[in-house]
């Protein structure tokens, strides 16, 4: 039996997570001593690895809580529960390479001593966020041919293209 500093030291999760995970009804300590202190033992040990396993493979606090109040977890049910929260992460992977897609296109633009603004660099990152959008759109009204005019521009003629269009929106702005 630990003591929640003991059972913090030996898990390595603070004592504030550890009231954090109580708070959230995740992980309750199996008594309180005489004092009132938590105290923790092997099945406690046991809630919190599963609770670190899930976190790692993506399941938020409040996915974890509903997989741990079940009656029982089988491993059916939490087989079954795999290939959708395969797709979260996949979506986040997705979300995360767009990101890091438009940093490097936006440093691109910086090193050659392109001169952004705000609006500009929110304009950028904007159409960069929905480009995936707007080219299933493009398929869907328009012939493939067409279409894959702008879907097949390479990296670097998108940037020289997102520069040449703002210098020529400069230009005509007077």
């Amino acid at each position: 039996m630990y003591t929640i500093g003991e059972f913090s030291a030996k898990t390595g999760f603070s004592s504030r997570t550890l009231r954090f995970y109580e708070e959230l009804g995740l992980l309750y300590p199996s008594k309180r001593n005489e004092s009132g202190h938590r105290i923790y033992g092997l099945e406690e040990l046991a809630t919190l690895q599963r609770i670190q396993s899930l976190k790692f493979i993506g399941y938020s606090l409040q996915e974890i809580k509903e997989l741990l109040d079940k009656e029982e977890i089988t491993l059916e049910s939490f087989a079954d529960s795999l290939p959708i929260q395969r797709k979260v992460l996949v979506h986040k992977r997705e979300e995360i390479d767009r990101a890091i897609t438009a940093i490097d296109h936006v440093q691109e633009l910086l090193d050659d001593n392109f001169p952004l603004d705000w609006t500009i660099l929110t304009s950028l990152l904007h159409g960069m966020e929905f480009e995936e959008e707007q080219i299933a759109w493009m398929k869907e009204h328009f012939p493939d041919d067409f279409a894959s005019h702008f879907t097949d521009i390479p990296k670097e003629e998108r940037v020289k293209l997102d520069r040449d269009g703002y210098l020529y929106w400069l230009m005509s702005k007077d």
